[in-house]
């Protein structure tokens, strides 16, 4: 059994039951009015291979993942597609590719092989460059430059990340003892990130340390606030989860203990609201949070995902989109804010990773197997769309 608890009023009994084709198991906590929609896949790809990561463009026209051999030896895949499943171009490599990244909007794609070394191509394919570093590539805003994090390599003082130009030209790193857990990089090309030994920094776009502070726990989770990057959110601790709301300067606005723990943060513009999300041994729980720090409502299934999975706030979106398990069944949510559940998109299988686009309108999912392509949009308003 499921709630949904909207700020003030508990609803504490059922008073709607809904049943989405066998699909979807029943729901209980939903308005009356409730009626979401059931989502199916506009298009999937399957492989015969093991997807290793997966990466949409912001604007939602450019889908790209990779692939590794079911062995020990072969090679890695990336594939590129549009938002139609034509595939656009493939590129192989005689490593296992662990990670990619896409430019917002899908003019660049840079990938990341398990020997350290990077790679960038244009949107047609094109190689521009390799390298080698340190670790898993993150294009920034706007294709300007490309960031490896390095969460694997140690010693006394380590190379915890580099900076290249979109030429291939090193221009920073930043060497300091420890390894990075958690790494986000902000619309305006900030870094923040979570180190294993519980410091968190902000590097701004200057490539200057912004902030840094010791945490008493674990970093588990990370969120910046997209566009302005003025809020930024940190979850720690697994014993005692607590989350902090912090303004860019590194004021604490507020901190929440969380004790059904946290795994994944996300921070709507300006830091209007804060999603946490939670895959523990307590269960699958959401709770929206206020900039002001009152809960606006909770979602809460008592058994854990046996996927790591997540919950996002969609940036140019009244909208959030979570990955959820239950009675054995996988599937994407979208919720209103208000806590309203709009549609459902099962999934045949457990996901262990999905990419939403900037307006919330396109989905991309990943299983083991297979890529699902989502539209989130109305079929009545895609027929007004194209007949306009």
């Amino acid at each position: 059994m499921l709630s949904i608890v909207p700020r003030p009023l508990l609803r504490c009994t059922a008073v709607a039951v809904i049943g989405f084709a066998l699909l979807c198991p029943v729901l209980w906590g939903e308005p009356s009015s409730s009626s979401p929609r059931v989502l199916a896949s506009l298009w999937q790809k399957h492989v015969r291979a093991q997807l290793t990561s997966l990466d949409l463009s912001g604007d939602g026209q450019t889908v790209a993942f990779t692939t590794a051999p079911s062995g020990s030896e072969g090679d890695g895949h990336l594939y590129v597609y549009d938002l139609t499943g034509r595939e656009l171009w493939t590129a192989t490599r005689g490593l296992k590719i662990l990670g990619l990244s896409l430019s917002e909007d899908g003019q660049y794609v840079a990938i990341g092989t398990m020997d350290f070394s990077i790679a960038l191509f244009t949107g047609d394919g094109k190689l521009l460059w390799e390298r080698q570093s340190v670790g898993l590539p993150a294009i920034t805003p706007h294709g300007k430059s490309v960031v490896t994090f390095n969460s694997g390599i140690t010693g006394t003082t380590n190379t915890l990340l580099e900076v290249f130009q979109r030429d291939g030209q090193k221009v920073w790193s930043l060497r300091r003892k420890g390894r990075i857990w958690r790494s986000i990089t902000s619309d305006r090309s900030d870094l923040l990130m979570g180190l294993w030994n519980g410091e968190v920094l902000l590097i701004d776009r200057q490539h200057r340390i912004a902030w840094q502070q010791m945490l008493p726990q674990e970093i588990m989770a990370l969120a910046m606030s997209p566009e302005d990057a003025e809020y930024f959110a940190v979850g720690t601790g697994v014993i005692s989860p607590v989350v902090h709301l912090y303004e860019r300067k590194g004021r604490l606005i507020w901190r929440r203990e969380l004790p059904l723990g946290v795994t994944e943060l996300s921070l709507a513009r300006q830091g209007e609201f804060l999603l946490t999300y939670g895959n523990t041994i307590h269960g699958q729980h959401l709770a929206l949070y206020r900039r002001t720090g009152e809960v606006e409502w909770s979602y809460h299934l008592p058994t854990p995902a046996t996927e790591s999975s997540k919950a996002i706030i969609i940036p140019n979106a009244p909208l959030i989109i979570a990955g959820i398990e239950r009675d054995r069944g996988y599937y994407l949510q979208g919720f209103a804010l208000t806590g309203s559940l709009l549609w459902v998109a099962p999934v045949p299988e457990p996901m262990f990773d999905f990419r939403v686009s900037h307006d919330g309108r396109y989905v991309a999912a990943a299983t083991d197997t297979t890529l699902y392509f989502f539209d989130t949009q109305p079929v009545d308003s895609q027929k007004a769309e194209v007949q306009r």
